[in-house]
């Protein structure tokens, strides 16, 4: 991972001292010139899994969806995870274990969904076209 000094400090910002953003927990950091997620040294990680390696916080996920339902508690609603950003199956998985719907597009992404543990009632299903 090659950031500069001003891309570095900019990420840092806007992940960790915004407490707006991040309720006051940082999941990245850059800590004695190595970053780190949630403390695990990002240069270890792709040392031992190769790159590309993508990361995802799930505590910084549950704190986001459980900031995002309290938000919206006033209301009746419920969250759909639009599974056209990501569909990896872990995800998928943690989404479910949370509690929330899934946006689909194709049947493709049904599939999955269902694979991942979703009931088909927790599916909507929203074609383009």
């Amino acid at each position: 991972m090659h950031l500069s000094i001003r891309d570095a400090d900019a990420l840092r910002l806007s992940s960790c001292d915004d407490p707006g953003f991040s309720n006051g927990v940082c999941s990245m950091q850059l800590v004695d010139g190595r970053w780190q997620i949630s403390g695990h040294d990002v240069q270890a990680l792709s040392e031992q899994h190769g790159t590309p390696l993508y990361i995802y916080d799930s505590q910084a996920i549950r704190r986001q969806v459980k900031r995002f339902r309290e938000a919206f508690s006033a209301f009746d609603h419920r969250i759909y995870y639009a599974m056209k950003a990501n569909s990896n199956p872990d995800l998928l998985m943690l989404m479910n274990e949370l509690d929330l719907g899934i946006d689909a597009v194709s049947i493709y992404e049904i599939g999955i969904a269902l694979e991942a543990g979703f009931e088909a009632r927790d599916i909507i299903f929203t074609p383009n076209g």
